[in-house]
């Protein structure tokens, strides 16, 4: 069983329409239980260079002002592929990413690449839930978490012992 806790996604559809040598995208904003943060659904379409990396998305949807800037708080965005492979996990706080796949190619090749037009980002209103969401999906086990190359990401959330403890009792 899964569970998505204190989670926003940002589903981002790219839209290959050519309009003098530029991409346009449809972002499509959904708000999922947030707690005390709350944002706006919408839907917003903007050209994108042709050049923009998967890596940069983030940056873009905030200096084009579609998601929120909350970097002077501690949040987690997790930027992917269609449900599918991560880009990166950005530790807002700290100004901290980590790259997992994809981040230095262009938006648009990676869209062909993976026949989708769709990316996700995932707001995570704390580390801590960002940990627990991986640590439900790997059912506790640490092995297969490094083993997939999630530990360095767990760690760097600072799960306390205690709460991992209670964690392992809803497995």
């Amino acid at each position: 069983m899964k569970f998505r806790f204190g989670c926003l996604v940002f589903y981002i559809k790219f839209v290959f329409l050519k309009r003098q040598n530029e991409m346009r995208i449809i972002i499509r904003i959904k708000n999922l239980d947030l707690g005390k943060k709350s944002v706006k659904e919408k839907n917003v379409e903007i050209a994108i260079d042709d050049n923009l990396t998967c890596g940069e998305l983030y940056s873009f949807a905030i200096k084009s002002n579609i998601i929120p800037n909350l970097n002077s708080e501690d949040t987690v965005w997790v930027v992917r592929i269609e449900k599918s492979y991560q880009i990166f996990n950005y530790f807002s706080k700290n100004d901290r990413y980590f790259y997992c796949n994809y981040h230095n190619h262009k938006v648009v090749n990676v869209c062909k690449l993976m026949k989708t037009n769709v990316f996700e980002f995932e707001f995570y209103s704390s580390p801590i839930h960002r940990a627990k969401e991986l640590f439900l999906a790997y059912d506790g086990n640490f092995g297969s978490l490094g083993k997939d190359g999630w530990m360095e990401v767990y760690g760097y959330c600072k799960v306390p012992k205690e709460l991992e403890n209670e964690w392992f009792d809803v497995i």
